[in-house]
């Protein structure tokens, strides 16, 4: 479970610090306080998402305390000291030159500690271990995968919004239910006999109808 987090220089946070709820958290605020970084925090050290530095700033990080251990990921950027373009000196965290050139910083450092242990260069994948002790990772459905531990703002609710209609939901049903198809046989059932009982339903009060005529 986690416990806590830190978000230092991450979008428009500066330092930021949340204690976390053991059943359900909900983030909520005005528009533009930030309430969507936290999320990207979340998915930036869990999934190894995109770390959205901000701006002007060397050096950002997020860590999450957990019930045994701790996980933090900094990212630092190193300064461009000249334009690639027009080879001309640079000062400061420059985002466009005088010639028109659009630079982006280099990445110095990209770093994970976990447990007090750093790990850098890994590739895009979390390494499987830091995975089985944080216990956040996406679930397999079949041929697709969901992070149940993460809703962003307007993302799709889980099984029950439309994006989970027809095929989709019924590979997650195979996935989460033993013996699925037997419930499947059985609503379709239902549904075949649903149009004889409503004749049969309908003949009766036609029938009810032409003796109250006779009367």
């Amino acid at each position: 479970m986690i416990k806590s987090s830190t978000i230092i220089n991450f979008q428009s946070h500066v330092k930021s610090y949340l204690e976390f709820h053991p059943n359900i958290n909900v983030i909520f605020g005005l528009s533009d306080s930030g309430k969507s970084a936290w999320v990207r925090a979340f998915d930036s050290i869990f999934n190894r998402s995109p770390f959205y530095i901000r701006k002007k700033q060397e050096e950002g990080k997020i860590e999450f305390e957990l019930d045994d251990c701790k996980i933090s990921r900094t990212f630092s950027i190193s300064k461009l000291r000249k334009c690639p373009a027009c080879s001309e000196k640079l000062k400061g965290m420059v985002c466009i030159c005088k010639c028109g050139e659009i630079l982006e910083p280099n990445v110095k450092e990209d770093i994970y500690l976990f447990d007090g242990t750093e790990y850098k260069k890994f590739g895009v994948k979390i390494p499987d271990f830091i995975l089985k002790k944080t216990k956040i990772f996406p679930i397999d459905f079949v041929d697709f995968q969901e992070n149940l531990q993460l809703s962003y703002q307007h993302g799709d609710m889980f099984f029950i919004s439309p994006s989970y209609s027809g095929n989709k939901r019924n590979k997650i049903i195979s996935s989460l239910i033993p013996d699925s198809e037997k419930v499947d046989f059985v609503i379709k059932q239902l549904n075949s006999e649903i149009p004889k009982e409503m004749t049969e339903l309908e003949f009766h009060i036609e029938k009810k109808k032409i003796k109250g005529l006779k009367k």
